[in-house]
């Protein structure tokens, strides 16, 4: 039954572009085999980068952001614009709906 729903639905996502961005409120430093969280926040983004994998989408390296609560308005608005020129570049890199 799952093959029947993949092909009927499931295949309606293949080759789709996907892009995680996550934040974090700690440096990265935290994020890492000797830091306070173990790993990297790249790898502990794995089980959404295996379920896209799965799902056959393309995987876009993720957008993080750390401090996040930490950092000044002068800060987040830099990240705010980094962000959206990030998701300009993957839009435009990404192939059209209708390509799909």
């Amino acid at each position: 039954m799952y093959y029947v729903l993949h092909e009927t639905e499931g295949s309606r996502l293949e080759g789709r572009p996907i892009l995680i961005a996550a934040t974090a409120s700690n440096v990265p430093e935290a994020y890492s085999p000797a830091g306070q969280n173990l790993f990297p926040l790249a790898e502990l983004l794995s089980p959404l980068r295996a379920a896209a994998h799965r799902c056959r989408l393309r995987w876009a390296e993720p957008f993080l952001v750390y401090r996040a609560g930490k950092s000044s308005d002068a800060e987040l608005a830099d990240t705010a614009r980094l962000y959206a020129e990030t998701l300009r570049d993957w839009q435009a890199a990404a192939p059209s709906a209708t390509a799909a």
